[in-house]
Order: C-alpha cells, then sequence, then structure tokens
C-alpha cells in the first residue's frame, strides 16, 4: 500500500522535515544495501554453511522491509511525539547497522580483495546512510559505530595475508580517523539542512503573506467597485432627474435670463455627468464588457477632426495647438476607443499646461505610425510617472480641483491601449513638458468609400414610449422631456404595472430602469413585455455601474444607457433601436 508523503518544505518543525527526509529515499537505499549485502554472503558462501549465510542474508531484507514500511510511517504518525519517533528511526538505522556488522565475522576468512570491498561497501552505506539523514548525528552513530569502527580494528588486528602488518595497521588508523571524522562532519552537514529548512521556511511564511496581501488587495478592489457602483447609483439617479428636466425646460420659450441660468445648470449637470461616466468608463474596462469593432481608420482625417474642438479650448488658455496629420495614414482599430484615447491625452495635457504649447502629431515609423501628444507644461517627475496611471492619483491637485477631473483619464488610457495592444511610453521632465507616444501597427486593407458621417435628424413625433421606473420623479421627469419632443408616454413602476398598461397602451419602444423595486427588474420587465409583444425594441436605462451589471446586459444583448442621460444620446439611441433615419416618425401625419 502506497503512502501519501507531504513535501519537506511543508513540515511544520525542523524535526519533522528529518523525518520525511529520510522517508523519501527509502525507495533507492533497500535495493543498495541488498546488493552489497548478497555479495558479501555469496563471499563466505566457500567458507560459511549455507544456513549461516541464508539466515543472515534473510534477517538483513527482513530489516530493510521494515525500514520500507516503518520510514514512510513515521512522518504521518502524528499521534506519536516526534521525538519518540525520531528514536525509532535511529533504532532501525542500528538494527540495520547491527545486522551489516555481522558479516565482519567473517572478515578473517576473506581474501585481501574481498576485505578491500567490504570496506568500500562499508564506507559507501556510511556515507550513504549520513546524506540521507542530513547528517543526523544520532543515525551516523548508530550505523557507523556497528560497522566501520570494528572493521578497522579489525584491519589494526588481522593484517592479512603477506605479512604486511605495517600497511594494514596505517589502513586502520586512517579508516578509525575517517569513521570519526565522518562523525563530527555530519554537524556541519546538519547545521546546513537546518539552515535550508529555515530559509525554505521563511520563503513559505512569505508565499502565504504575499497571497493573504492579494487576497486582501482582490477584496478591497471588490469592495471599491461595489462602493463605487453604489455611490455612481445613488447619485446618478437625482442627477439624472435633474439633467431630464433641465432639458425639458430648454425646449421652452424662455428670456435671455432664464435662458442663461439654465444653460449654466446644464453646463454644471454635464461637468457631473463627464465625472460619473469616467468611473463608467473604468468599471467597463475592469468588466470586460468593451467589445472591440477594429476597421480601417485614417489617422490624418481623425487628427484633423479634433483639432477644432481643442484648439478652441487652447486658444482660451493663450495656448498655441499644433496638428501634424499625414493625409494617407491608415492604421486598423476601433475608431471610438482610439478617439477616446486621444481625446483624454488632448484633456489631459491642457489642464497641466499653462503656457507654450501643445502638439497632436503622426509619423511613419517602419511599418507602424507613432502618435504623439506632447505639451509644453509643467512636465511629471520622475517618481510619479508610474502613479499618474493609477486610479485618482493627480499631480499637483491636493485640494481635490473639480475641475481637473477624478484622476481617471490616464488610468483609462492605459487599459485601452492595454486592450488595443498597443504600446505607449511617456518621457517627462518638471518644468519642461510631457510627450506621451502611442505605436499604432499600419493597417494593409483600404478605406472603405467615402460615407457621410453626419448624424441624421430624428423625428419622434406620434412615438408611444412605455417608461419604467419606480421612482417617481425620474419617471415624471422623462416623460416630461419626451412629451416635450411630443411622443406619447406610458409610466409604470414596475413590471406588473407595466404589463397591465399594454391592455389601453401598444408602446413602440419600451424605456426600463435596471433597478426596480424589491427582486423586480428591467430584464424582467423586458422578458414580460417582450412577451406580449416579442419584437418590442427596448432599451436599459440605470445607475448601476457593476461589472456585474454590465456583463448582464451584454449577455442580453440589451443595449444598457446610464444615468444621467442627455437628450441627445437618448434620441439616437431610441432612433437606433427604431431603426430610424431621416424619415419622420410622425404618426400624425399617417
Amino acid at each position: 500500500m502506497s503512502v501519501q508523503e507531504p513535501s519537506v518544505q511543508a513540515a511544520d518543525t525542523i524535526e519533522q522535515a528529518l523525518l520525511l527526509l529520510m522517508s523519501e529515499h527509502r525507495l533507492r537505499d533497500p535495493f543498495v544495501t541488498i546488493g552489497c549485502m548478497s555479495l558479501l554472503a555469496w563471499f563466505a558462501s566457500d567458507d560459511v554453511p549455507a544456513y549461516l549465510w541464508g539466515t543472515w542474508l534473510l534477517l538483513v531484507c527482513i530489516a530493510q522491509g521494515i525500514r520500507w514500511v516503518v520510514m514512510p510511517r513515521l512522518p504521518l504518525a502524528t499521534h506519536i511525539p516526534v521525538a519518540r519517533r525520531l528514536r525509532y528511526a535511529v533504532s532501525v538505522t542500528a538494527m540495520n547497522g547491527f545486522l551489516h556488522g555481522l558479516s565482519l565475522y567473517c572478515f578473517p576468512l576473506f581474501t585481501e580483495v574481498e576485505r578491500a570491498i567490504q570496506t568500500i561497501m562499508f564506507m559507501g552505506l556510511s556515507t550513504f546512510s549520513l546524506m540521507l539523514s542530513a547528517g543526523y548525528r544520532p543515525v551516523a552513530v548508530a550505523y557507523v559505530l556497528p560497522t566501520l569502527v570494528p572493521l578497522y580494528t579489525l584491519w589494526g588486528f588481522n593484517p592479512g595475508l603477506g605479512g604486511q602488518q605495517d600497511r594494514a595497521i596505517m589502513v586502520a588508523v586512517l579508516g578509525l580517523f575517517y569513521s570519526f571524522s565522518l562523525v563530527r562532519v555530519s554537524r556541519n552537514i546538519y547545521s546546513m539542512f537546518e539552515a535550508t529548512y529555515r530559509a525554505q521556511h521563511q520563503q513559505l511564511e512569505l508565499n502565504e503573506k504575499l497571497h493573504k496581501a492579494l487576497h486582501k488587495a482582490k477584496q478591497a478592489s471588490a469592495s471599491k467597485t461595489r462602493f463605487l457602483a453604489s455611490a455612481s447609483h445613488d447619485l446618478r439617479q437625482p442627477i439624472h432627474t435633474l439633467s431630464l428636466f433641465s432639458a425639458a425646460l430648454g425646449m421652452r420659450p424662455l428670456d435671455d435670463k432664464s435662458r442663461e441660468i439654465a444653460h449654466h445648470m446644464d453646463l454644471a449637470l454635464r461637468s457631473v455627468a463627464n465625472q460619473l461616466d469616467s468611473l463608467l468608463d473604468i468599471s467597463k474596462l475592469d468588466a470586460g464588457v468593451v467589445s472591440i469593432k477594429p476597421e480601417p481608420v485614417n489617422l490624418g482625417q481623425l487628427l484633423t477632426r479634433l483639432a477644432p474642438e481643442f484648439s478652441a479650448e487652447a486658444d482660451s488658455k493663450q495656448l498655441v495647438f499644433i496638428v501634424q496629420a499625414i493625409d494617407d495614414a491608415v492604421v486598423y482599430t476601433d475608431p471610438a476607443i482610439l478617439e477616446g484615447i486621444l481625446r483624454n491625452l488632448l484633456s489631459n495635457a491642457l489642464k497641466y499646461t499653462d503656457q507654450g504649447s501643445i502638439t497632436l502629431s503622426a509619423r511613419c515609423d517602419r511599418h507602424q505610425y507613432k502618435v504623439q501628444v506632447a505639451d509644453t507644461g509643467r512636465g511629471i517627475a520622475a517618481g510619479e510617472q508610474v502613479k499618474v496611471f493609477e486610479e485618482f492619483y493627480q499631480v499637483d491637485n491636493p485640494e481635490r480641483d473639480r475641475s481637473k477631473g477624478l484622476g481617471l483619464g490616464l488610468a483609462i488610457v492605459e487599459r485601452q491601449v492595454a486592450l488595443l495592444d498597443f504600446c505607449l511610453t511617456l518621457e517627462s521632465s518638471v518644468g519642461e513638458g510631457t510627450r506621451v507616444t502611442i505605436a499604432l501597427p499600419a493597417s494593409v486593407q483600404h478605406l472603405p468609400a467615402d460615407r457621410d458621417e453626419a448624424e441624421p435628424k430624428v423625428n419622434l413625433v406620434g412615438l408611444k414610449v412605455l417608461v419604467v421606473d419606480d421612482e417617481v420623479d425620474v419617471g415624471l421627469g422623462m416623460k416630461t422631456l419626451l412629451e416635450g419632443l411630443r411622443c406619447e408616454v406610458r409610466n409604470a413602476r414596475g413590471t406588473g404595472e407595466a404589463v397591465a398598461a399594454l391592455k389601453n397602451f401598444a408602446p413602440d419602444i419600451l424605456l426600463a430602469d435596471l433597478r426596480l423595486r424589491g427582486t423586480d427588474s428591467g430584464f424582467k420587465t423586458v422578458v414580460a413585455i417582450r412577451h406580449h409583444l416579442p419584437r418590442l425594441p427596448a432599451l436599459l436605462i440605470s445607475g448601476d455601474t457593476a461589472p456585474d451589471r454590465l456583463r448582464e446586459a451584454e449577455q442580453a444583448q440589451l443595449q444598457l444607457l446610464h444615468k444621467p442621460v442627455s437628450t441627445e444620446v437618448l434620441i439616437r439611441a431610441m432612433a437606433r433601436q427604431l431603426h430610424l433615419g431621416n424619415d419622420s416618425h410622425d404618426k400624425d401625419s399617417n
């Protein structure tokens, strides 16, 4: 029956490790030992009766069998004190040493060659025993004392044939000196074993601490994600309501003063929404629900399209904005993600540049293009260049000025660059500015034929919309906004009310909040409504940015809009679900 052994490194004590080490070598040691003793029995067979050397060899085999059975079980017998188990191991070794030493009764009968072979065997087995026990002195003494000591004593008193007594005595003296040296050196070997064990044990402890630290870090990261998702949801609800009423207010005729107030309200709401969207982008990237849709992209056109937007902001800070584009540069990547990367880099450069210029450039470098955003701003110290890619870390913003964002821009960039498998490098010196370079492989595919990328104007007049939201204020705000767009709206606070509304209302599209009361949810609402209207277009709207929710929406193949939803985003999303273009959806005109 095989015994499953733990590893030496896993032992709790040095004694336990020693027992494990001695048990691990039981497979090789018996065969070597039995082979050597069988050779000595053969030497003795000419002068000793067969029953004597046969019985002796049988006892040697039995002793090896006992060692085979006992040694691997000693490390596992934890109910026995470890000191007693070590004494058992020493006793097994002493028993084997005693039986091997019995062969020395035949020493005077052996020839000089046979004596030399017997001496070499005992020296080898003694050294082997010392190595297998890691120099544990009791084991060394238990084997050396009944074998080597009487062996070399016999060399001194039985000089052998030919009368060469002086040489035999020299062998005896050197042999006895070797025997005692072997016992002495065992201490050094055991000390090395102790040092190795302690080093391994410390390594195991460090690995365990590292594992626990990583586990805590993962728990902290998960807690942070849950906290951000919860806080984001709770903040997005009232902001979404405000944005709906603000948008509805902007559709009404106002005097100049009221229009200015509404404009500032809208700017403040957009600022908060942008910061919340940064949290959403991080959650999406961490959740792994950002899908890549690569296509040939004209790099020159992309850079040129970004220029007017950012040059206006540069002008407001009296900065020079420079664009150096290549007209025929084509790369194969996701245009939306690439544009998001460049926007984040340009926004970051504008925040931290007080004078000088900002340059957005692209150049060809062999089989790739390198896009660079360079500024003459404050620069980043060498010790902070890695930290700027961490979440919520900002250089020179101890007061947490909200105009400088949340410190997520470069964290998002790093994740997006990794997602697209680009290479990003950052070079910066304090007082001299910063250069961020992205290497993109050149595309071998041709650009599709030019197409009009302008968003078609959508007319939602007469559209029937079923809005499901358990928050009364949100539902009222959505109803006010959509009725301002001349839609026909019905509100429901849950799946049951939504299904009941179908009795006298046939919606063209469903807008459902993801989180509803109790165990109800937007997913359940969509399933219930589509049971009656199988192909009804639907949108989920939520302030929940938790990665799990993002994955659920992705798996359900439902578009998820995150609160606060701007009027433009809402209209575009509804138009895509309804496949609307320039044609009017004015049902009153039909």
